[in-house]
């Protein structure tokens, strides 16, 4: 059933396009929570018995500590305490969620960077050892990933991805939207671990995340990650539009650096206070902001659809 599933997951990617796959997830995701929250909303149901919140993905952020100030990232107003999680309880936390039944693992912090935690091998080979876990990935600027890495990272199977996010083609752009000017470092750490994939025949998947200008794609480099995709060593995406982290980063601040700010969300609450527009600053400015069900919904719901109290969230990768 593995090789099955190895063998259906590498014919998806191979022939359906990054951005048609992402859709689909999307849309089946959303499918997903929608329905986790009817059945949550729903007195007939929790009649029967009490229902669960089933998540896609177990988000763990190792540790909090970054070696970049990205201009689209709230990092540089951090005030929590700089800190790694202990590896023992990295442990518990993902036997505590395979129990659930589930089997995605991403270690992108909310903020930081993974090589920036020194126990990040030990937490890939602890997920890599786990048959229970069926795929574990994590977004990175890269500027650690030395190339001596690489041969450790490609080593782990196809259940392993690595995101690169990339602020720019030439060196003043990438210091403009990184915070630092460590532009030749992420572009020798990003070609050594394509290079390295090649070299060893690995298996794993890897992104370059584009967070750079529109227009602004170009240069040797660029040439570079073009044919490397065309020969499926990798992919490529970019964001489109970027968040506000709950307003600590500001429309002047990303339009300044070329990047266009994310548009305010129309609100639609899945809990009384936010159904009634009543909705914190916090919520008002965040353009994260994802509404559990669709706008055609709001001010709608069949009396069998409602319980005294539910809500949830989604989590979204950057």
């Amino acid at each position: 059933m593995d090789l099955f599933s190895d063998i259906a997951r590498a014919a998806w990617r191979a022939a359906v396009p990054v951005r048609l796959r992402a859709w689909v997830s999307d849309a089946r995701e959303m499918g997903a929570d929608l329905l986790n929250y009817a059945l949550m909303r729903s007195s007939l149901i929790n009649a029967l018995g009490p229902t669960q919140i089933r998540p896609h993905t177990l988000y763990i952020e190792g540790t909090n500590i970054c070696n970049a100030r990205c201009v689209f990232c709230a990092y540089p107003q951090m005030k929590r305490p700089k800190t790694t999680m202990p590896m023992e309880t990295f442990r518990d936390v993902v036997e505590q969620y395979l129990a659930l039944g589930h089997a995605e693992v991403d270690l992108t912090p909310i903020v930081g960077d993974p090589f920036a935690d020194r126990s990040l091998f030990e937490r890939l080979d602890f997920l890599a050892s786990h048959a229970a876990v069926k795929g574990f990935h994590f977004y990175t600027n890269a500027i650690l990933m030395k190339p001596e890495l690489a041969e450790r990272l490609t080593a782990y199977d196809g259940r392993f991805s690595i995101f690169c996010s990339f602020g720019g083609f030439d060196r003043a752009t990438y210091r403009t939207i990184m915070g630092v000017d460590k532009f030749e470092e992420a572009v020798a750490n990003i070609r050594g671990l394509i290079d390295a994939k090649e070299r060893t025949a690995s298996t794993i998947s890897i992104q370059v995340n584009l967070r750079a200008p529109k227009g602004s794609e170009h240069g040797e480099f660029w040439d570079y990650l073009v044919r490397r995709k065309s020969e499926r060593l990798i992919t490529i995406d970019s964001v489109d539009d970027f968040d506000n982290w709950g307003g600590d980063i500001s429309e002047p601040t990303l339009k300044q650096a070329g990047l266009v700010p994310k548009l305010p969300p129309v609100h639609r609450g899945p809990i009384e206070r936010h159904a009634s527009g009543d909705y914190p600053k916090a919520c008002r400015d965040c353009t994260r902001y994802a509404s559990i069900y669709p706008a055609w919904m709001h001010g709608w719901m069949p009396s069998a659809w409602r319980c005294q109290s539910s809500s949830i969230s989604r989590a979204h990768s950057r």
